[in-house]
C-alpha cells in the first residue's frame, strides 16, 4: 500500500524536526511512504529529514504561498500532488509515535479495498522538559500531559469518549481532526477535497472536510488505537488558551452552515466540557 503523508508548516522549526524525527520512527507497517511537505512561507523550501529513513521513502517539498491558516489549500496541494492510495495528514507540531503507521495498516488490513477516514488519538505534552536536557524524542511518552488551547484547555483529547467509536457518534466528523486523520486520496478528490473558503481563518475545515468525506464520500469513520500523535505544547501555548469567539470567526458560521445539526452538537459538548456554552 501506498501512503501519502501531508505536512503543511510556515517555516522551518523545532516543532517540524522533531515532527519529521517521528517519521523515522516508523517502521514495520509494510508501506511505501511518499512525504510531502507544503510550505507556506517565505524562506527557501528546503526542508527534509534529519536523516535516512529505515524504509523506502519518496519526498518532495511543494511552494505554496498563502495567508496564515491557509491550511485547506495547502492540503489540496498536497492531494494534487500525489498519487497515493492513502494520505495521512498531520500537522507541523504533531509527532507520530511509534507504531502509528502499523496501526493504520492494521485497520486498513480488517477490510479488502476499505473506504475508511480513521482518527487517531492526540496526547498533548510539554516541549519544555527539552530545557532540563531530556532527549525529547525518546522522552515524548514520559512528558507530562499539559492543557492546550487546541484543546478547550485540556490535558486528554476532549474528543474521548466519542472517538473510541466513532461510528456510533451523532457527529462523526467532528472527530476527524486534520493534524492526525488518514483517508482514501480518490475519494477526496471525487469530493473535491478540502473547502478553501475556511483559508485565512482558524479552524473547521477539517470538520466540513470529514462530514463531506461520510457523506458525499460513503467514508466509514473509524479509529486506529496506536496512531498517536504527540501534539507539541509550549509555554506560550500553556498558557494562553483564549482563540477569541467563535462566534466571531467566519469559519464557525461556514461550518455551522453547510453542517446540518453542526451548531447544536458543538454546544452539547461545550456543555459537557464546560458545564456552559459561551
Amino acid at each position: 500500500m501506498k501512503l501519502a503523508v501531508l505536512v503543511p508548516y510556515r517555516e522551518p522549526s523545532a516543532e517540524l524536526d522533531l515532527a519529521l524525527r517521528g517519521l523515522l520512527a516508523q517502521s514495520g507497517s509494510g508501506w511505501d511512504l511518499e512525504l510531502v511537505l507544503v510550505h507556506n512561507g517565505e524562506s527557501k523550501c528546503d526542508v527534509a529529514p534529519a536523516t535516512e529513513m529505515p524504509f523506502p521513502v519518496h519526498h518532495r517539498c511543494i511552494g505554496h504561498q498563502k495567508p496564515a491558516y491557509s491550511l485547506a489549500s495547502a492540503r489540496n496541494a498536497g492531494l494534487q500532488s500525489t498519487q497515493a492510495t492513502w494520505v495521512l495528514c498531520l500537522d507541523a507540531d504533531c509527532v507520530p509515535a511509534p507504531g502509528h503507521f502499523a496501526s493504520l495498516a492494521r485497520q486498513l488490513g480488517k477490510v479488502a479495498d476499505a473506504n475508511l477516514i480513521i482518527a487517531g488519538e492526540r496526547r498533548f505534552v510539554d516541549v519544555r522538559a527539552e530545557d532540563q536536557g531530556v532527549e525529547l524524542y525518546h522522552q515524548l511518552a514520559k512528558l507530562p500531559a499539559v492543557p492546550s488551547r487546541s484543546n478547550h484547555g485540556r490535558s486528554i483529547d476532549v474528543r474521548f469518549p466519542y472517538l473510541r467509536n466513532p461510528a456510533e457518534s451523532p457527529h462523526p466528523w467532528d472527530l476527524m481532526h486534520g493534524g492526525n486523520v488518514a483517508f482514501r486520496r480518490d475519494v477526496a478528490v471525487a469530493i473535491g477535497g478540502f473547502d478553501e473558503e475556511f483559508d485565512g481563518h482558524w479552524g473547521f475545515e477539517d470538520a466540513e472536510f470529514a462530514y463531506r468525506m461520510i457523506q458525499r464520500g460513503a467514508a466509514t469513520p473509524a479509529f486506529a488505537r496506536e496512531a498517536i500523535v504527540y501534539h507539541q505544547e509550549s509555554g506560550e501555548d500553556i498558557a494562553s488558551q483564549d482563540r477569541g469567539s467563535r462566534h466571531t470567526n467566519p469559519n464557525w458560521h461556514r461550518a455551522c452552515d453547510l453542517i446540518p445539526g453542526f451548531e447544536e452538537f458543538k454546544s452539547m459538548r461545550r456543555r459537557e466540557i464546560y458545564g456552559h456554552d459561551s
